[in-house]
């Protein structure tokens, strides 16, 4: 990648991604080896994307020196104002780049994660029962775990992959480090999964209505019928539609 002028200032949101691109990676390398070898990759894959692109992009529209990259052949060839999106499909065609190499790589982490938990497993076959779960912080809120894991693309994903039907349970915790988390599994079919349900442990409240020493039960059962303290209600919702 070419290196910035000195001269120029970074943006703040520019700024703001590399600080977090450093400081993530070094929480497992203090070195900075890693975050300089993804560093790299990240900019050469950035550079044959750009590059590939303009190219086709300059065969097929063949721009001119005065249209402002706008094509000079097909029904949009030449036209009267460049800076028009609706003239110059070159502009919405940048836009566009930026949105679909965001897709790509989001399909791509989720095929490949995919294909390591089964390459674990031994195969799809392999896999009977599976679940998943999160955890946030006690400064955030329930939903913000369940944002990251309620996404029908990862669920109808993961099943087609071990060739299941049954939706994937879940549960979502809020605490501290070193926090346990529970992982409830559903069998791979309805039929197993029924079976599971007979068998499962008594019934346990979630973390948000149990009365705990700072939480008196008269407590807990104020937070059941409010929305202030814990998401109680929001993760009912979230079971009853959640399919995935």
């Amino acid at each position: 990648m070419p290196e910035p002028d000195p001269d120029d200032h970074t943006r703040v949101d520019e700024a703001d991604v590399v600080r977090d691109f450093v400081r993530l990676w070094s929480l497992v390398d203090p070195t900075g080896a890693a975050h300089v070898r993804v560093a790299r990759q990240i900019g050469d894959a950035t550079r044959r994307i750009a590059e590939g692109w303009l190219d086709v992009w300059d065969e097929v529209a063949q721009p001119g020196p005065t249209t402002q990259g706008a094509p000079t052949v097909g029904p949009r060839a030449n036209p009267e104002d460049p800076t028009d999106p609706e003239q110059n499909p070159s502009i919405g065609m940048s836009a566009v780049a930026r949105r679909l190499v965001a897709l790509v790589h989001e399909r791509q982490v989720e095929a490949t994660l995919t294909a390591r938990i089964i390459a674990l497993a031994g195969s799809g076959d392999a896999v009977e029962g599976y679940g998943k779960a999160a955890v946030v912080g006690t400064a955030g809120e329930v939903e913000h775990a369940s944002a990251l894991i309620h996404t029908l693309r990862f669920g109808n994903f993961f099943r087609k992959a071990v060739g299941a039907k049954s939706y994937l349970s879940f549960t979502n915790v809020r605490g501290g480090p070193n926090c346990s988390i529970s992982i409830p599994m559903t069998g791979r079919t309805p039929a197993e999964t029924a079976a599971e349900v007979k068998r499962t442990t008594p019934y346990s409240p979630s973390w948000s209505v149990t009365a705990r020493p700072d939480k008196p039960s008269s407590a807990a059962r104020s937070v059941m019928s409010s929305t202030v303290e814990a998401p109680c209600r929001n993760e009912k919702l979230v079971w009853l539609w959640s399919s995935a």
